[in-house]
């Protein structure tokens, strides 16, 4: 969503996540979640890029088995070379299909994009 919360705590985003992801099941298609950064996997260690990293650990608390990872870069998160040169052993296989942002401005930029794109 790209209207909600303007900057999201990461126990927010968790929650987010778990939603949407239970949401997505009701209509059989099973979640692969990113995490989106302007990060990959640690690379910058600002307070946005900690922020989806504290949320991929509560994700894992509350969702075990959710096949979710991050944080990532967008081509990180839907090209899977890009993904597994970067990092091997990723939590999902194939294209995310669930990216979630760390906060409004990221998530209206990529909306405005795909749009006009």
């Amino acid at each position: 969503d790209t209207h909600v919360q303007s900057d999201p705590t990461a126990e927010a985003i968790a929650d987010t996540v778990v939603l949407c992801a239970k949401h997505m099941e009701r209509f059989g298609i099973t979640p692969r979640v990113a995490l989106v950064s302007h990060s990959d996997f640690g690379t910058f260690d600002t307070p946005s890029s900690a922020k989806m990293r504290a949320a991929l650990q509560l994700v894992r608390q509350k969702a075990p088995t959710l096949e979710a990872d991050g944080e990532m870069q967008a081509d990180t998160a839907l090209i899977e070379a890009v993904r597994n040169r970067k990092l091997p052993g990723t939590a999902f296989k194939g294209e995310a299909n669930l990216l979630v942002m760390p906060d409004l401005s990221s998530a209206n930029i990529a909306y405005q994009l795909v749009k006009v794109f």
